[in-house]
């Protein structure tokens, strides 16, 4: 079997000469199995092997002793051990979560913890072939995208499993011709977790169907991670084309075939840390993304997806941020990402485009205000005839939603002067007799 794991290492690249592992030991067969053959391959790679164990705290005493099991063979592999303990149940019912799934993440960022500690140490678990099986059922029953179906992956940022490809009965007959002795989980035998249930109820059927089912489930794993993989990669070259800045642009994937558009939307998720990213929520994202301007798309807790014309916008949650300057000679306005200054002149300013107002210094005193939008504001513009509502100015300039409230708007005496970058007003405006000149410009930081 040593020979197997050692294959299973040198085809993903798992190791490279002079890697730090931590070993992920819960006191297992599996982990017990993982630990005993890094151990036995720590000369080859001249490796530096690390034992961590994190304590559940859901069976009570069986917990304790599964850790001080841990932590004695940790000492007779004079490998240095850590420990971690977590009121799981607790931790569970305040984050929301099931209890597996809440044990799986503290694991993992106790693990990830120790290896910044560790300067970047590679974390091995013992994840076997059974487990991989088992992972892509519950992942089908789930409703998982196709990507879900490869199964678990050898190697994914610096986490390694180095048994993947080691059948569980296999690990068990390992540890026995070598006379070592592991825990068992009295919970592994009930069938409450999800993951319990698949291996003692619904295995077992497919094995009556057909034998090896575990196996057969794993292969086809394989071809279908390697689809992924192809198909993964054309998305990539698509992703730079259209997720620009944290936005997603839509144009770019207008002739794009749905299997290309369903990954693209499954990696914009996942950047942009949405709360769960399975089939059902991609193709909601994908429909929302084509939808109407201004549908908004749940992220997670802090963050929201607009649709923005052209553009899917990634937008904080909250309270917009209010501000209420003032404006005149010697104090310019200045904003997160902007700045706005005021001077007179006796000639007018050559024009930056939208972004300089000039006004009849005569007739439009200092100071002015720079505010945000209101429900409501409207503005004077030459040859309109009366004014216009900035909410209708907005829509007309494809402004994007989530980008309005933060316009500065110059005002003097609830008269709009100066839609920064956008508009100015006909009022006060300078003309062709005009001797003094207000000039208002404004400029970004960025």
């Amino acid at each position: 079997m040593l020979e197997r794991v050692r294959k299973t290492i040198e085809e993903n690249a798992l190791l490279k000469t002079g890697d730090s592992v931590i070993c992920a030991v819960s006191g297992g067969a599996d982990s017990v199995c993982l630990l005993h053959t890094m151990l036995r391959l720590k000369s080859d790679y001249n490796l530096t092997i690390y034992v961590a164990n994190v304590n559940h705290m859901i069976r009570g005493e069986e917990s304790d002793e599964d850790s001080e099991f841990v932590r004695l063979i940790a000492r007779a592999a004079d490998a240095e051990f850590f420990y971690r303990e977590y009121d799981v149940i607790k931790i569970a019912r305040e984050r929301k979560l099931g209890e597996e799934e809440c044990g799986r993440i503290l694991r993992y960022e106790f693990f990830e913890e120790l290896s910044k500690k560790l300067g970047g140490a590679k974390i091995a678990t013992a994840h076997n072939l059974n487990d991989n099986a088992e992972t892509v059922l519950f992942r089908l029953a789930r409703g998982t995208a196709a990507q879900g179906l490869g199964g678990i992956m050898y190697k994914r940022d610096n986490i390694i499993r180095p048994l993947l490809d080691i059948p569980r009965e296999d690990i068990e007959k390992y540890l026995r011709s070598n006379s070592l002795t592991w825990r068992e989980d009295s919970t592994n035998k009930i069938p409450v977790y999800a993951r319990n249930k698949i291996r003692l109820n619904i295995m077992p059927f497919l094995n009556e169907i057909s034998q090896g089912a575990e196996k057969k489930i794993v292969s086809a794993a394989h071809y279908i991670a390697e689809d992924n993989a192809f198909i993964g990669a054309l998305a990539q070259e698509i992703m730079k084309e259209c997720f620009i800045n944290d936005r997603l642009l839509i144009k770019p994937l207008s002739d794009k075939p749905m299997p290309i558009l369903r990954r693209v939307f499954a990696a914009v998720l996942k950047e942009w840390k949405a709360s769960e990213v399975n089939a059902e929520k991609i193709e909601r994202f994908g429909s929302f993304a084509e939808g109407e301007n201004g549908r908004i798309f749940d992220i997670n807790s802090e963050f929201y997806a607009q649709k923005s014309y052209d553009a899917v916008v990634l937008c904080k949650r909250g309270e917009r941020t209010e501000f209420n300057l003032i404006l005149d000679k010697e104090n310019a306005a200045v904003g997160e990402d902007w700045i706005i200054t005021a001077e007179y002149k006796d000639f007018p300013a050559v024009r930056n485009g939208n972004n300089t107002a000039v006004f009849d210094a005569d007739k439009l005193k200092l100071p002015l205000t720079v505010r945000c939008r209101k429900e409501g504001d409207r503005i004077s513009l030459k040859g309109f005839g009366g004014t216009k509502k900035l909410s209708d100015i907005f829509t007309d300039e494809k402004i994007e939603r989530h980008l309005r409230d933060t316009i500065p708007i110059v005002e003097k005496d609830g008269d709009i002067l100066f839609v920064c970058g956008i508009r100015q007003s006909s009022l006060y405006e300078a003309k062709e007799n005009t001797k003094n000149y207000l000039i208002i410009k404004y400029e970004r930081k960025s």
